[in-house]
């Protein structure tokens, strides 16, 4: 049963306005800026659970932001959690990625970012987050699609800008491909 207005009409406009205002907070969350919490950049600094929460929110929006497939939707995505010359990079990197696809190569959706571990330390205004996360998805290609999940270990650049952290710096130390068959317990 729909509420009413005082002339008796059903109030439809309004309850479509808040259907829409929910879904479009519903799909802006995973991409809102990462705010400072309170004396994160200056005394006390982040500790581990932080720097993980930190750490997390950043690459899963990194991550999120490729899911849009208009060029500028992208790099202003990217633009929300990434900075200086690693926001050029990623986003060169990604129309290079567009172009294979484009040419019928792998098309790679991530579904889930899980952090390992991160070992913040105080590097200028920021940190330097010595992180290992894996990243799990879905790669489709030639009509099918393979599930897969990456392992990652790099050092992470984080740095206060305009109010909210950013990844300014990544030096990817390692990545592989975890072998699902290898994580799977023995038959019994």
């Amino acid at each position: 049963m729909l509420a009413r207005s005082k002339s008796g009409l059903p109030l439809r406009g309004p309850l479509r306005i808040s259907a829409v205002l929910v879904a479009a907070a519903a799909v802006a969350w995973p991409l809102a800026k990462v705010d400072l919490p309170t004396g994160a950049a200056g005394g006390r600094g982040l500790d581990k659970e932080q720097s993980a929460l930190l750490a997390e929110s950043l690459l899963r929006n990194v991550y999120r932001a490729f899911d849009f497939r208009d060029e500028e939707d992208v790099y202003d995505k990217l633009a929300v959690t990434v900075a200086g010359d690693l926001l050029t990079d990623i986003y060169l990197q990604n129309r290079r990625s567009f172009a294979v696809k484009q040419a019928g190569g792998a098309q790679a959706k991530i579904q889930a970012v899980e952090i390992l571990e991160v070992r913040p330390e105080r590097s200028g205004g920021g940190y330097l987050f010595d992180a290992t996360w894996t990243a799990a998805g879905s790669v489709g290609h030639w009509g099918h699609v393979h599930f897969r999940t990456n392992h990652y270990h790099a050092l992470v650049t984080v740095e206060p800008e305009d109010g909210a952290w950013k990844i300014t710096g990544m030096d990817v130390l390692d990545e592989s491909r975890i072998d699902p068959a290898a994580a799977a317990p023995p038959p019994s």
